[in-house]
């Protein structure tokens, strides 16, 4: 698996799991705007994502970070381009 494709998938589980557990919108604990206690646990989740990161693929903070925005990036624009071709489907439920 390639640094991007572990890093989505690691980053994927760990807002599945957090939206199911607190029943917030994936998109709304990327932007911090859930309570005190959903922000702890993101990011703590992701401390550890980012540890897994250094560990199985020698990368340090800076690069783990790049990581981290170019899959939000992604994630954006994978959004942005299922929005503005699917008329028919509520937007919200892209956002699970």
């Amino acid at each position: 698996m390639d640094l991007i494709e572990d890093y989505k998938y690691l980053l994927a589980v760990h807002l599945r799991d957090i939206s199911k557990r607190y029943g917030v919108l994936y998109y709304d604990v990327l932007r911090g705007k859930v309570p005190a206690e959903v922000q702890e646990v993101y990011a703590e989740g992701l401390a550890r994502v980012f540890e897994y990161m250094t560990l199985r693929h020698g990368l340090d903070l800076t690069d783990t970070m790049a990581i981290h925005e170019t899959i939000i990036e992604i994630v954006l624009t994978e959004f942005i381009d299922k929005s503005l071709n699917t008329t028919t489907l509520d937007n919200t439920q892209l956002l699970h």
